[in-house]
């Protein structure tokens, strides 16, 4: 089993001496990834979600409920998550790094090949790549692209890319993108491209992940919820006739995890596990932090 930690956009508050920091004490401590989320358009104004409940479409949160808030503030820093990460690949030898998620239907899937492609040749093969729709309208609108086709056009991405990563002179057609054969060099480090886990808790999610991915990311869970998430995953993939490829399920800690709940999860089916790092604002605590995560998590496993 592979651990790892999850900083969502906290990350981009720190610096990138910082950021070069918390890299190489994740790599030091034995740990095997650094995760990051992901935005494009952020828009001036931002939506509410509801904290209660998390599922609720953010078009019906009541403003006035004492349990909506805004996710992030609209200002936060946004860079680039393969720019970031190749800048942090650059002073690590052996981590691995996630994206949790990439929000692939907001970008043409080319230019996402590339990206993904390159960041994966030059750090031989450290990329985990985990692609989501996002929840924001808002976003969607301010780059043009429609937000009800969104599950259909990250199907689509993918195929793309795949075509994109393993064919000499890749062509394609398509709902929503079309082009004649061209040349896509050079390929990923990894054969056939990183591996793509599709994340989402819903039933549809599950069955994309399924059907087109190589995992799948999910949100924390209990040993029970996530064993009954394996097994419908499983099932699914038998149905696509997928059941005999690699797939990897990751799931979330927080940080006071201790290694017997990793340990419950990995029996539970969990190949990768992320901590979450979001509330640490400071790298000197993130730091901290990933330290005593070595100690409660890894001391116990290793």
């Amino acid at each position: 089993m592979k651990i790892g930690f999850h900083f969502g956009t906290t990350l981009y508050r720190y610096s990138p001496q910082e950021q070069i920091a918390v890299a190489r004490r994740i790599e030091a401590c034995g740990f095997d990834s650094l995760w990051s989320g992901d935005h494009l358009a952020v828009p001036a104004v931002m939506p509410l979600r509801d904290t209660a409940q998390p599922d609720l479409p953010i078009n019906k949160v009541d403003p006035n409920s004492p349990t909506a808030r805004v996710i992030f503030p609209a200002d936060e820093p946004m860079p680039d998550i393969f720019i970031t990460f190749a800048f942090m690949a650059a002073a690590t030898t052996t981590l691995t790094f996630g994206t949790a998620v990439y929000l692939l239907p907001l970008r043409h899937p080319m230019a996402s090949a590339r990206a993904i492609g390159t960041f994966d040749l030059l750090s031989g093969g450290r990329l985990l790549v985990g692609l989501g729709l996002g929840w924001m309208p808002q976003e969607y609108e301010r780059v043009g692209v429609d937000f009800r086709s969104r599950g259909r056009r990250l199907e689509e991405c993918v195929r793309i890319m795949r075509t994109l990563w393993t064919e000499k002179e890749p062509r394609f057609h398509g709902e929503f993108y079309s082009f004649d054969p061209l040349r896509f060099e050079p390929k990923p480090a990894t054969a056939g491209g990183p591996p793509l886990l599709i994340g989402g808790e819903s039933d549809i999610a599950l069955r994309r992940a399924a059907a087109i991915g190589d995992g799948w990311c999910g949100r924390q869970h209990t040993p029970e919820s996530l064993r009954a998430h394996v097994a419908r995953l499983t099932a699914m993939r038998a149905e696509n006739g997928r059941d005999k490829l690699p797939f990897i399920v990751q799931s979330r800690l927080t940080p006071a995890a201790t290694a017997a709940e990793a340990r419950a999860l990995q029996d539970a089916g969990a190949d990768h596990l992320i901590i979450s790092m979001h509330s640490f604002d400071k790298a000197s605590d993130a730091l901290v932090q990933i330290e005593r995560s070595a100690e409660r998590v890894l001391g116990g496993l290793r």
